[in-house]
Order: structure tokens, then C-alpha cells, then sequence
């Protein structure tokens, strides 16, 4: 997990600079996660000081030097941005409802128009278990899920 390229401000909880030490050794800051805990690649959550408990103050976690929480700005530019693309979401699911009935049970696909973008939004579905998955055709970071 890392900040999505698009989205304005951060997300609450956690430093500016993390990313999922699957991504690499290091946070967007040049911080080796394993310097931070023991020498361990892939510590435990709680025992990195990227993430931030609610109620917990800086002595409270490991100390780094370049963690740096968001900002109460960054907070709410982050929860807009979410908002916005939540309910691009919520409207293309919305709108496949009706072609998900009639093809329940069946392999199917189709396309759509992107209520983000208005590109081609290609949508398909498991008959065994109904699971659908979306993704927008102009961009990955653009609609997409797997449900």
C-alpha cells in the first residue's frame, strides 16, 4: 500500500512517507524499514512507527526521524478526494444491477461508460459465484474492483 498517485493530501493514522515494505526496503523518505525495528524486513504493523494509533503520541512508537503525521488539512483533502471516488464506484456498480440479475449464474461481460472518466469501463462476472470485476480502460488508477 502507498499513496495513490492521484489522490490530494493523506490518509489519517499514518506517516506521508509509508509504503508497504513490499514495495521496497525503504519509505518514500529513504527510511530502511529494517533500521527501524531489530533488523526484521517485514515487521510487524504495530511495531513500525508509520502507523499512528489513535490516542498514541510520538514516545509511544519507535522513534524516526523523518516520520511526519498529515496535517488536519491533508486529512480532509484526503477524505474528499475518497469520497468523490467512492462514489464513482458506488454509481457504476449501481448501474450494472440490473445486467448482474439477468445474468446471474453465468460467465458474462460487458462494457460501460465510466462514470469518473467516461471511457470504456469493462465489466465481467463468475457464474459459479457472481464475483464481478471492473476496470476502466483509460487508466488502472482510474475505476476497478474485484468483488
Amino acid at each position: 500500500m502507498g499513496k495513490h498517485p492521484e489522490a490530494p493530501g493523506y490518509k489519517a493514522g499514518w506517516c506521508i512517507h509509508y509504503r508497504a515494505p513490499s514495495y521496497g526496503e525503504t519509505c518514500a523518505a529513504g527510511v530502511r524499514y529494517d533500521s527501524l525495528r531489530d533488523g526484521d524486513k517485514y515487521p510487524l504493523m504495530n511495531r513500525l512507527p508509520c502507523f499512528i494509533k489513535p490516542g498514541e503520541t510520538p514516545a509511544d512508537r519507535s522513534p524516526c526521524a523523518k516520520l511526519r503525521p498529515p496535517t488536519a488539512r491533508e486529512i480532509e483533502e484526503y477524505k474528499a478526494w475518497l469520497e468523490v471516488r467512492t462514489g464513482h464506484l458506488l454509481t457504476a456498480i449501481i448501474s450494472i444491477a440490473e445486467w448482474l440479475d439477468e445474468n446471474e449464474g453465468k460467465n458474462a461481460s460487458t462494457v460501460i461508460k465510466c462514470p469518473a472518466c467516461g471511457s470504456d469501463l469493462h465489466v465481467s462476472k463468475v457464474g459459479s459465484n457472481d464475483h464481478t470485476r471492473g476496470q476502466c480502460s483509460r487508466s488502472k488508477l482510474c475505476i476497478g474492483w474485484l468483488q
